[in-house]
């Protein structure tokens, strides 16, 4: 205790250092762990809940946002990106699916399921799967369930209800649910050795950032991109390949129609206004491109049912 002396009055403050520490979280250090936190950006897309009936079953199917699965009872089994990467479920487990990422979940045929279904993005310098860069795992036992459960049927209610803020409670109770699980299932992270390959992410993140800040700009060109970092047009091109694992046409372009799909879900325009918010001036190619991303065309992807 350190005492502190305020006129006649003696107070005892207790020692930080009393304090129980969470768990490291290796090979990430503290530092870069806290700058990733403090950079991810979350946007909630929907958080409804379901009864799956006898042997329901979800995919194989690939959505363009990151989603979670908590079960708060029934049984089943799934896999995630691959059919030899399969689990189980049961009461009170939690399932993370990263964005974009194949995957399948199918109840018991013995007895039904109660799902609480979260769709969001979680992502960082203007489009990185933070899911995927940590290396979340794909499926928690019931260790935690009952701050799982709160939280899941919590965001389930906001997006229900909508009251004023609903936006902003959403996003605190889903980066509370991922900062949960670093904290404390710190164990069960997958091998996340390929966060090295991301050390020049802060040598790009203005480009990025500018990227997601401009998306209606249907002329953004590499060159100029390059002419931002100080870098000739080859080697930003080749850095960038290295960093994203894509080429920053196809990043733009991603980003494009991961923004396209947001508002699809989260918002009334019509198709031609997200279009052209999206850096599209032709909506009949930008119908063509988001058919060839998502696999269905905008209006389908607008009205189909986010489980």
């Amino acid at each position: 205790m350190t005492t502190i002396t305020t006129g006649l009055q003696t107070n005892r403050v207790r020692s930080l250092l009393t304090f129980r520490k969470y768990p490291e979280f290796p090979p990430i250090s503290a530092n870069q762990l806290d700058h990733l936190i403090n950079s991810l950006k979350i946007q909630p897309i929907s958080a409804l809940e379901w009864d799956w009936p006898l042997g329901w079953s979800v995919g194989p199917r690939n959505v363009n946002d990151s989603m979670l699965f908590w079960f708060q009872s029934g049984s089943g089994t799934g896999w995630i990106r691959e059919p030899n990467n399969n689990f189980e479920y049961q009461a009170g487990d939690l399932v993370l699916i990263p964005q974009g990422a194949t995957h399948k979940v199918t109840a018991d045929k013995s007895c039904e399921s109660k799902v609480f279904a979260v769709h969001f993005y979680a992502t960082l310098f203007g489009g990185i799967d933070f899911l995927e860069l940590i290396g979340f795992p794909f499926k928690l036992g019931n260790k935690h369930q009952k701050f799982y459960e709160e939280v899941t049927r919590e965001l389930a209610r906001e997006f229900a209800v909508k009251s004023p803020g609903w936006k902003g409670s959403m996003i605190s109770m889903i980066h509370s649910l991922l900062l949960h699980t670093i904290r404390n299932e710190a164990e069960n992270f997958r091998n996340i050795a390929n966060i090295a390959g991301h050390e020049d992410i802060p040598r790009l993140f203005p480009v990025v950032e500018w990227i997601d800040q401009h998306l209606e700009d249907n002329l953004i060109s590499v060159r100029d991109l390059a002419r931002r970092v100080y870098l000739s047009e080859t080697h930003f091109r080749r850095l960038f390949k290295q960093v994203f694992g894509t080429s920053p046409v196809k990043f733009i372009r991603n980003r494009r129609i991961d923004h396209a799909c947001a508002l699809l879900r989260t918002s009334n325009l019509s198709v031609k206004e997200i279009s052209q918010q999206c850096g599209f001036n032709d909506t009949s190619f930008f119908s063509r491109v988001f058919r060839s991303v998502t696999g269905q065309t905008p209006a389908n992807y607008r009205h189909s049912e986010l489980l």
